[in-house]
C-alpha cells in the first residue's frame, strides 16, 4: 500500500508539471494569435502541442524546448500511473 501512494505521490507531481508546461503552450501559441478554449484545455492539450511543434518549427527551424517538456512529463507520468495501480494489486 505504501508502494502505491509513493508512485500516486510522484504521478501527482508530474500531471502537475504538464498542466504547468501546457498552459506554457497555449501563452505561446495566444502570442501567436491561435484562439485557446481553456475549459476543453484538457482534451484539445495535445492538439496544441502539435500547433506549438508547427510554429516553432516554422520560426526557429527547430522544435521548440515546451513540446520535449510536454512529452516527457506526459509519459514519465503514465509510467508512475500504471506503476501505482499494479502495485496497488500486486501488495
Amino acid at each position: 500500500m505504501v508502494l502505491s501512494t509513493v508512485f500516486g505521490l510522484i504521478a501527482l507531481v508530474f500531471v502537475v508539471l504538464n498542466f504547468i508546461v501546457s498552459l506554457k503552450i497555449t501563452k505561446t501559441l495566444t502570442f501567436h494569435g491561435v484562439d485557446i478554449s481553456y475549459p476543453l484545455l484538457h482534451i484539445r492539450i495535445y492538439r496544441y502541442a502539435g500547433m506549438y511543434k508547427d510554429i516553432t518549427l516554422r520560426e526557429d527551424g527547430k522544435v521548440g524546448p515546451l513540446y520535449q517538456q510536454f512529452i516527457i512529463t506526459n509519459r514519465i507520468f503514465l509510467v508512475f500511473l500504471a506503476l501505482g495501480i499494479i502495485a496497488s494489486y500486486l501488495f
